[in-house]
Formats: C-alpha cells, structure tokens, sequence
C-alpha cells in the first residue's frame, strides 16, 4: 500500500499547476444540476405535437391539460368509470347531457363543436365535424406544416 501512495504522489509532483476535475457531460467542463439531469433522466421518443402542446405562446394550464388529453389521464366520467367506480355519466355541458369521454368533452360534445368551428374558420383549416379529437388534432398539425401561413400562426 505504501508503494501505491508513493507513486500516486510522484505522479501529481511531476506536474506544475493544480489539479481540477472535469465534468465530462457539458461543453464547458464544469458540473452543473441541468447537465446531471440531462445525464441521468430517461429520455421519451420525440412526439410531432410536443413542441406544439408547449409552446410558449400557450398557458402552462392549457399545455398540461393537453398533454393529459395526449395521453387519456384527464378525469373524465368515461376513466372513472373504467376504474372500476359506478358512475352515472351525464355531460354537464350539453343539453342532451351526453356520455362524457373524452371524445365528447374535447370533439363530439356541444361546446367542443362550437370551439372546433370557430377555431375552423379563424384558421382557415376544415372543422372534420363528428371526428374523434386526436383525428382532428393530428390532422391540423399535419396540414399546418405544409401551409407555411397556418403553420407560421401554431408554431
């Protein structure tokens, strides 16, 4: 052991200066908890809507329930009920008061229709009225980056 230390020592004398780390997982060498992070989180495939979802233009509020949407964990009577949990399911939003899924609430429903048309005709984009809401979602963001005015406005 003590020929061990003796060599380490012999080692770090032969050269002038001190001796500092480098943090091999930024450009600059130094340690920082973003470049940790960016080391040790698990990263997604990239999804074509991402960048549209989080965009900064959009309120945080919006972006999250959105990204509920994306992925079916909004709280509508439909998963409730797939939980297992009885539930009568009487959309409050409509008169005819409807199923409430997802479908519904965000495409099918009465509100969700006047908002897809009106949102239909300020963009210059067709309504696919009685579509399901990712569909039509995925259906804009593929016209919009083909129309560089659309796509310009959404992203």
């Amino acid at each position: 052991m003590d020929k061990i230390e003796e060599i380490i020592e012999q080692l770090g004398s032969s050269k002038p200066g001190h001796d500092f780390l480098i943090w091999l997982h930024s450009p600059n060498g130094r340690f920082s908890t973003q470049s940790a992070w960016q080391c040790v989180r698990t990263c997604s495939p990239e999804v074509p809507w991402a960048k549209w979802v989080w965009h900064n233009a959009i309120p945080n509020k919006i972006s999250v329930t959105m990204w509920k949407a994306m992925y079916e964990c909004l709280a509508v009577d439909d998963r409730i009920h797939k939980l297992g949990i009885p539930i009568i399911s009487r959309c409050d939003c409509c008169s005819a008061g409807g199923y409430e899924d997802l479908n519904h609430v965000l495409a099918t429903g009465e509100i969700a229709e006047k908002v897809w048309q009106m949102c239909s005709m300020q963009l210059g984009m067709p309504n696919l009225a009685g579509r399901r809401w990712r569909d039509r979602v995925e259906y804009w963001h593929r016209r919009a980056r083909n129309s560089s005015q659309t796509g310009q406005i959404l992203e």
